[in-house]
């Protein structure tokens, strides 16, 4: 791989799964990034820079599941934000004054 390698950004809830994709992606000299769920998976999203390359995701997870983080990602990305409270966004770093 190159000096710069891809990040990739893992979300799975099952902890021996998560540790084996993450291990072979590693060794295939990508950087890896990791999260329990949906929830967990938006704060890499916010302090990562620069932000993942490519995200793989459980569908199935507690919390937020896949479908619902894909949703949020895509409108954080597009600066609108429905379906959440002001207290939920501030948690994880999306909302703010006026939300």
């Amino acid at each position: 791989m190159t000096d710069n390698p891809a990040i990739i950004l893992v979300l799975e809830d099952d902890p021996a799964l998560l540790g084996g994709i993450r291990d072979i992606l590693e060794i295939q000299g990508y950087k890896v990034l990791t999260a329990g769920n949906g929830n967990d998976g938006l704060s890499p999203l916010r302090t990562c820079d620069p932000a993942p390359d490519l995200i793989v995701s459980d569908i199935m997870m507690p919390g937020m599941d896949g479908y619902k983080f894909l949703e949020t990602v895509r409108l954080a990305k597009a600066g609108v934000v429905v379906d959440a409270t002001s207290e939920e966004l501030a948690a994880v770093g999306l909302g703010g004054e006026g939300v």
